[in-house]
């Protein structure tokens, strides 16, 4: 694994939302010591299958390869492209090892790490904020911004900015709220000494945590004294 083995890619990140994936990053916990190649049931994958099924009883046409696209494949070959897991293959689980009788992947853990850390995520989800390619750990101050990780002190304004603008309905945040936000835990902040450049330097700081450069730092844009933070795209 090349970049930071403490970084889970935003590709990842929005694979693990779902309910039947995390099934999937629990069944690579449990087996993450084992130096053998094990069965991990694809659930996705096999929704399709029985969906084809009844669709070929039903005399219509398609095609069950179109099915291994399915996002329990994506994640499986996300993580080998990072080499946290060798991924042999799909087979049919016969004796039902697996979560029961369907298609399974054979998998081997290389970096049983980055599995402890991916369960870690998903174990913390209620403590977890996604907008677009952010997310946000609402306890332990870890962020990202697509593939980029920052890490907010919970008890600064930083953070607090930061944490606003992703529960934000619309996203958008005045300069006096912002300004209001960041000195919160300030007593009699006096709102007549903010001028644009001090929030403009709470957002610098914000994008220079999350390493937002390029295009991703026209994320957080300026428009008649606000600023409006955009979910940005995987590409």
């Amino acid at each position: 694994m090349k970049k930071n083995e403490n970084s889970i890619p935003y590709v990842i990140r929005k694979l693990i939302q779902n309910r039947d994936i995390q099934g999937m990053i629990a069944d690579l916990y449990k087996n993450r010591i084992s130096k053998n190649v094990f069965n991990i049931y694809l659930p996705l994958v096999n929704e399709r299958f029985t969906d084809l099924c009844i669709d070929q009883y039903h005399d219509h046409t398609n095609d069950f390869d179109n099915s291994i696209s399915r996002n329990d494949m994506v994640l499986l070959n996300e993580l080998e492209k990072l080499q946290i897991i060798n991924n042999d293959g799909i087979t049919e689980d016969e004796d039902g090892d697996g979560q029961g009788l369907g298609f399974v992947a054979m998998v081997t853990i290389i970096n049983p790490q980055f599995i402890e850390l991916l369960y870690k995520w998903i174990k913390d989800t209620e403590l977890i904020i996604n907008y677009g390619i952010f997310s946000l750990h609402t306890f332990s101050g870890e962020a990202y911004c697509q593939d980029n990780k920052g890490k907010f002190h919970t008890g600064k304004g930083l953070f607090r900015v930061f944490l606003t603008f992703l529960k934000e309905k619309n996203h958008i945040l005045d300069y006096s709220r912002i300004y209001k936000i960041y000195h919160e835990d300030e007593k009699n902040v006096d709102m007549e000494k903010m001028v644009p450049e001090d929030i403009h330097q709470i957002i610098h700081d914000i994008k220079d945590n999350l390493s937002m450069k390029g295009s991703l730092s026209k994320l957080f844009m300026p428009s008649s004294n606000q600023y409006i933070l955009y979910p940005g795209s995987a590409s």
